[in-house]
């Protein structure tokens, strides 16, 4: 199992909703923060190593991560005027524009992907359990 299916596999078991591009670090890592009612915490941060193309919104709701496939690189290429060779992984991710609608296809070429769950609370909180920790920007 790759690393977005695992993903998938634990994103579907939570009830985690609404995604936001959080920042790009001085280090090249974008995050990207996921949870049910963002105002208060997030659950999840994914983690985005050197992206060079990113077509994300910067708020987007009920996406699927998933490695793109050859047919989709072959199209972004042509379609964005990308040069020959994609330097990096390929990732689609979809969002669920509703019912009755398709689903919307974005891409992210990077590096590297990987993330993490844990409680991050958006506000000043005590007795933080194991695993909880306050965000960074919160003074």
């Amino acid at each position: 199992m790759n690393v977005f299916d695992e993903l998938q596999k634990e994103l579907e078991k939570t009830n985690i909703t609404e995604f936001e591009l959080l920042n790009l670090s001085i280090d090249g890592v974008l995050t990207i923060i996921g949870s049910f009612d963002s105002s208060y915490n997030h659950d999840i941060e994914i983690y985005i190593k050197n992206p060079s193309y990113i077509s994300l919104p910067k708020y987007f709701e009920y996406p699927t991560f998933r490695r793109a496939t050859e047919q989709e690189k072959q199209d972004l290429k042509r379609e964005r005027f990308l040069s020959n060779d994609i330097d990096g992984t390929v990732i689609c991710v979809e969002l669920d524009k509703g019912f009755d609608k398709f689903f919307e296809k974005h891409y992210i070429i990077a590096e590297d992907f990987s993330y993490k769950f844990g409680v991050v609370y958006h506000y000043k909180r005590e007795n933080l359990k194991e695993g909880e920790r306050i965000a960074e920007w919160i003074k």
